[in-house]
């Protein structure tokens, strides 16, 4: 009786838990390395904020635009870090300025909204018309590389994925 018990409980999680896979729809393949190795790693990212190792993907031709370090300005209130959207100072792939439209504005402004933590190097991605935010923030001796999804509809991001210390180097819809 023990064993028919055990069995069906096995039996169940599978089903549930789906064998290890995820059942969530996929969001967003990504290319990263490990600062400091030049590995590159290969994930696609779900919507419920889990990641899969993938084989090797060609990334897709992404627009991306880099925002200046001074552009988030930080200070601490009552023990808590504020961040405030001081500059809009963008730059391309190859250091060419570029003025944000308004939906980049609404993204910037989104990424100083709910900073909980300095941060120091925010890229946006573009690529067929969704729209990606890969922050990095300065937390003690860590360094968390936040990936975001912009949800124009709501105008907010949603967190898809944390890394440590990892550069972005390319993503696939």
């Amino acid at each position: 009786m023990k064993r028919v018990v055990i069995v069906l409980a096995i039996l169940m999680l599978m089903v549930v838990g789906g064998c290890g896979r995820t059942s969530e729809k996929p969001v967003v393949k990504t290319v990263t390395m490990k600062a400091g190795n030049g590995e590159k790693s290969y994930t696609i990212i779900y919507e419920n904020g889990k990641g899969e190792a993938v084989d090797q993907f060609t990334p897709d031709e992404v627009t991306f635009l880099y925002a200046d370090n001074d552009d988030f300005e930080s200070n601490i209130n009552s023990g808590r870090v504020n961040i405030r959207l001081k500059d809009t100072k963008l730059t391309d792939a190859d250091g060419n300025p570029v003025d944000a439209d308004e939906r980049v504005l609404d993204i910037m402004q989104s990424v100083a909204d709910n900073a909980e933590h300095d941060i120091f190097d925010v890229m946006i991605l573009i690529d067929g018309g969704k729209y990606f935010v890969f922050e990095k923030h300065n937390v003690n001796l860590q360094t968390p590389c936040v990936l975001y999804k912009y949800n124009g509809d709501a105008r907010i991001l949603e967190k898809l994925y944390q890394w440590d210390d990892a550069e972005l180097i390319g993503i696939a819809l």
